[in-house]
């Protein structure tokens, strides 16, 4: 029995499961099962296919995020940013 992939997690290939049994440093049942982890940078809602990198003016500090962070006024964030406080405004 599986569970549906998660928020915060990405099914690759067209996985739309998390299988239950002996896992693996993915997370997964088997090493041909594709499911990971979101990184730093990016955002993965529930079904979601590959990490999203955070668009312009936004960033996400941590994993596993669903949405991406605002960047707060006087900063900027380029795409994929995981950090505002590296980059204030000129």
């Amino acid at each position: 029995v599986g569970a549906m992939c998660v928020n915060g997690q990405f099914c690759v290939h067209g996985v739309q499961e998390v299988l239950n049994g002996t896992k693996h440093d993915n997370g997964c049942e088997n090493a041909s099962t594709s499911v990971g982890y979101c990184p730093v940078g990016s955002a993965c809602g529930k079904g979601s296919v590959y990490p999203q990198l955070c668009p312009s003016g936004t960033y996400s500090d941590s994993n596993n995020q669903v949405d991406c962070r605002t960047c707060p006024a006087g900063y900027y964030c380029d795409v994929g940013s995981t950090d505002y406080k590296a980059s204030p405004c000129p």
